[in-house]
């Protein structure tokens, strides 16, 4: 059973400050990257072992100047007041609290350190705070922070996502709708959910089918993802595209790009 450490709960309210002072009606996952960029600035020698994973993932960035630009990108112009000064947590904040149980169960810690939520909150692809730091020129800080831990799968798996929302994000209005109607966590969860709904749906399969297509058509055009395809298994391509309805197109056109690279050296 895990419960949330002092530095965690101490990250919890000053995001809810945040949010406050911000005008915002909920807590969300912004204001907890705020909560947690903060505490990286307060020196609090009893806390100083819960922080230190934070302080540590956060080394390759400037946690006060990532505040203030979040900051200035989240304020509300239409603010809420909150009378009693009392706010609550937004649905993606708290999954993201459930996450980072799971997170510190997974390590076998009975203590939720700050260091999971931050984990919890970066791994969504489609979520405001990713939209956030794609704004900031951070388009993907959580491979920038955790890359010591995610696989190639997982890398291709992301990048893959990327791509398709950006195609979705461009064309496709019921596809927004849908992913919004269902916050997830990760993307294999969207992935999940996109073919879920396009196997009860013909029309959103032809839709997921054609912006897979264009965000394939991307994904072949990028160093990164080719480097990754010659450290995958076919297995692994097909786990990415299947759900899209394009895994076949995918194998046979990610392979030979791949090859086309080889035969360059």
């Amino acid at each position: 059973m895990t419960e949330l450490s002092k530095s965690l709960t101490l990250t919890w309210e000053i995001a809810a400050q945040e949010a406050i002072q911000s005008g915002a009606e909920e807590i969300s996952p912004s204001h907890l990257l705020l909560g947690l960029c903060k505490l990286c600035d307060r020196p609090i020698p009893e806390l100083e072992a819960e922080i230190q994973g934070l302080v540590q993932r956060l080394h390759d960035v400037d946690p006060k100047q990532l505040r203030r630009q979040l900051r200035s990108l989240i304020i509300n112009p239409n603010p809420v007041t909150h009378p009693r000064s009392e706010i609550h947590r937004s649905e993606e904040s708290k999954q993201a609290f459930q996450r980072a149980a799971e997170i510190a169960e997974s390590k076998e810690n009975n203590l939720v350190l700050p260091e999971y939520l931050l984990q919890a909150i970066l791994e969504p692809i489609n979520s405001p705070l990713a939209d956030n730091l794609d704004q900031l020129g951070l388009p993907d800080l959580y491979g920038q922070i955790f890359r010591g831990e995610i696989d190639n799968d997982d890398r291709l798996r992301r990048e893959a996502m990327r791509s398709l929302l950006k195609q979705i994000g461009k064309s496709d209005i019921e596809l927004q709708d849908l992913l919004m109607s269902h916050p997830t966590s990760n993307p294999s969860d969207t992935l999940e959910i996109l073919q879920k709904s396009g196997d009860y749906n013909p029309k959103i399969r032809e839709k997921l089918h054609q912006a897979g297509t264009r965000a394939l058509e991307e994904l072949i055009q990028s160093p990164k993802v080719q480097k990754i395809i010659t450290e995958i298994s076919i297995d692994a391509l097909i786990v990415v595209f299947a759900p899209l309805g394009i895994a076949v197109k995918a194998i046979k056109i990610l392979l030979e790009k791949s090859e086309l690279k080889d035969n360059d050296r």
